[in-house]
């Protein structure tokens, strides 16, 4: 068979609905990654008592690219708006993206913090209830084909926004694979300082993507690798949880 034609048929056939929800998850029965929450519970779980407030963004993009160079002080935009990041302000209410899906492509988001207090605190956040449905051997979960990648964690001034400090210490970011062990907790940044005495800011954004790899197709019953992401068709990938933790002090 031409792989080609599959590639194309592929592309044609998938549907995705990205889903922040606490309704029934029988609505993304057809999806092909979703973001939703069975628990009825919000999807941002804060997990300590420090006060905080959080804003939960979403990159709108059209051609499933993602950004590379991200900043919610010039990109922000509302619904009828492409190549920007939008506001999801209620996490318990549904914000659906539609569009076709194929492996190479690309999501965005943003979560930004900003601290109540005067007191230093520090940031963790982890991906929890990760699974997929409809996949014919484990080895074969389609989660097992996504990325995790914190891309840039900035702070808000104020009248911009700071450089990329992901790599200066006690932060820790991660960049990983799922696996298809469903009931991990995966660390996407730890130890994150929400104020930053250097830039007189108590606001952080973390920026994260999540990739569906071209690279990955899975294998047969025999352990033979295949050759396209077919293995990947009608299966459903839903992330439940994204854990908030806040620290006195870095883990």
């Amino acid at each position: 068979m031409d792989i080609r034609k599959s590639w194309n048929r592929l592309v044609a056939k998938l549907i995705c609905y990205i889903l922040f929800s606490v309704s029934a998850i029988s609505i993304v029965t057809y999806a092909w990654f979703s973001l939703a929450n069975e628990n009825h519970t919000e999807l941002i779980s804060n997990l300590t008592d420090i006060e905080v407030d959080y804003e939960f963004y979403i990159y709108e993009d059209s051609l499933h690219l993602g950004n590379a160079t991200p900043s919610l002080i010039e990109d922000v935009c509302n619904l009828t708006q492409d190549q920007c990041y939008l506001l999801v302000p209620d996490p318990t209410v549904a914000e659906l993206i539609e569009g076709s899906v194929a492996p190479g492509e690309r999501f965005s988001f943003a979560i930004k913090v900003r601290s109540q207090g005067q007191l230093q605190a520090y940031l963790s956040l982890d991906f929890g209830g990760i699974t997929s449905e409809n996949y014919p051997r484990v080895e074969n979960m389609i989660q097992t084909a996504f990325m995790y990648e914190v891309i840039r964690v900035s702070y808000l001034t104020t009248e911009s926004e700071t450089e990329d400090l992901k790599s200066n210490a006690p932060i820790e970011f991660h960049t990983n694979y799922f696996t298809y062990e469903e009931s991990l907790i995966y660390p996407l940044v730890h130890n994150v300082p929400v104020i930053n005495l250097e830039f007189s800011s108590s606001t952080v954004i973390v920026y994260f993507d999540l990739y569906f790899s071209n690279s990955i197709f899975g294998t047969d019953a025999f352990g033979v690798p295949y050759t396209n992401s077919n293995i990947f068709m009608n299966q459903v990938f839903s992330i439940q949880h994204i854990f908030m933790k806040m620290s006195m002090s870095p883990e």
